[in-house]
Formats: structure tokens, sequence, C-alpha cells
């Protein structure tokens, strides 16, 4: 599948604990979610979204977008 939700995050300098907090899920849930993104709940990707930076932001659709939209 897709690692471009990871990618996303490591491309804005967000580590997984900053990831954990803005989804509302532990550490260990965020590595779990980019190992199978199909696990993903959309209020978690919301939370991780609102942190990316710019750059971060448009992969991170091209991931989703693979996801929904494969």
């Amino acid at each position: 599948m897709t690692d471009k939700i990871s990618a996303a995050r490591r491309a804005s300098r967000m580590t997984v604990d900053r990831a954990a907090d803005l989804a509302g899920v532990t550490a260990q849930t965020i590595i779990a979610r980019e190992k199978d993104p199909t696990q993903w709940r959309l209020c978690e990707l919301k939370g991780v979204y609102q942190g990316l930076d710019d750059i971060g932001k448009k992969i991170f659709k091209d991931g989703v977008n693979e996801i929904f939209l494969p």
C-alpha cells in the first residue's frame, strides 16, 4: 500500500509522538497505522493533517487519495 502518510509526516519534520498527540492516539497506534494505512480513522487523519506544513499536506493528500481512491 502507500507510505505517503508517514512520508508527509517526515517531510514536515513531525515526530511520531507529535502526530499521536494531534490524532488523539498513542505513538504505537501511529506506527501501526503507517504500516497499514487502511486502518486510519478520519478523525486521526484530520488531526495529523492539521499539523503538517504545505509540502507535507500535498504528500498527505496524495496518500489519502491512494487509500480511498485506489
